[in-house]
């Protein structure tokens, strides 16, 4: 049985400076933080998150948002 406060949500906000950067963070922190989630059994509304996480380049900013309101935070961090 999961516990309530197991949740998947989180933001990550990374300046890079050039493109190994970029592949750096999403080689050993991005795609190792997805797979923790979707190769252990979490509840299914938890990986629907991961699944559904958003990434974006901003400027020299690399942006990923996992939480039930995606757009919401965007608006939020973009002002």
């Amino acid at each position: 049985m999961a516990m309530d406060t197991v949740s998947a949500s989180m933001y990550a906000i990374f300046k890079v400076s050039d493109n190994s950067v970029k592949e750096n963070i999403e080689s050993t922190f991005i795609d190792k933080y997805i797979s923790s989630w979707t190769t252990i059994a979490y509840e299914p509304e938890e990986i629907k998150l991961v699944n559904d996480m958003y990434s974006e380049e901003y400027g020299n900013y690399l942006i990923y948002i996992i939480s039930k309101d995606n757009d919401k935070v965007i608006e939020l961090i973009k002002g």
